[in-house]
């Protein structure tokens, strides 16, 4: 019964989001997080090598694991703010033309359609994660929870049969008619 409470809270709270937000915004923030984390996990180690001997040539460190660790720890989240900050800026722009009276009615509709979709596909993901770990406190939650069920249980059957759709495979064979 908690995983239903917290699974509808967390749906509720995705579509309210993203109705706020806009279509436009939710996928600047949906892109732009793959983008500055991918940014980040490029950059972060030949940004911390760059700090690390700057710091070490001008004495201020002595070279170590530790302070290596520390540094590329901290260019990483250096990278992430910067980041963040251009997601933001470009978010803050694109706000002047989704504010225009029927776009802004559409952008709604779909950021909430689109929160709601990636909330639950990382519910699915979490629950799946949440499987593997076999506790009797997570199986007894996921058994008295239909809807945590449901989202295990179906979402796979309806993710292929959508793709399977979208992609509409051909065995190779044509008709004529």
């Amino acid at each position: 019964m908690i995983f239903t409470i917290v699974i509808l809270i967390l749906l509720a709270s995705a579509i309210f989001r993203g109705f706020h937000r806009g279509f436009v915004i939710e996928m600047l923030h949906l892109i732009g997080t793959v983008v500055v984390l991918l940014f980040a996990r490029l950059l972060y180690q030949p940004l911390g090598t760059m700090i690390s001997n700057l710091l070490t040539n001008l004495h201020l460190i002595e070279a170590s694991v530790a302070a290596t660790l520390i540094i590329n720890l901290v260019a990483f989240f250096v990278l992430i703010s910067l980041g963040w900050s251009v997601i933001r800026l470009l978010g803050r722009v694109s706000r002047s033309i989704t504010w225009l009276p029927v776009i802004k009615q559409v952008n709604s509709v779909a950021g909430g359609i689109v929160s709601f979709v990636v909330t639950y596909l990382v519910i699915f993901v979490a629950l799946s994660l949440a499987n593997i770990v076999n506790t009797s406190f997570i199986q007894t939650q996921m058994t008295q929870s239909p809807l945590a069920t449901y989202i295990v249980k179906q979402t796979p059957g309806l993710t292929s049969h959508y793709l399977s759709n979208l992609i509409n495979f051909n065995d190779g064979t044509t008709t004529d008619s």
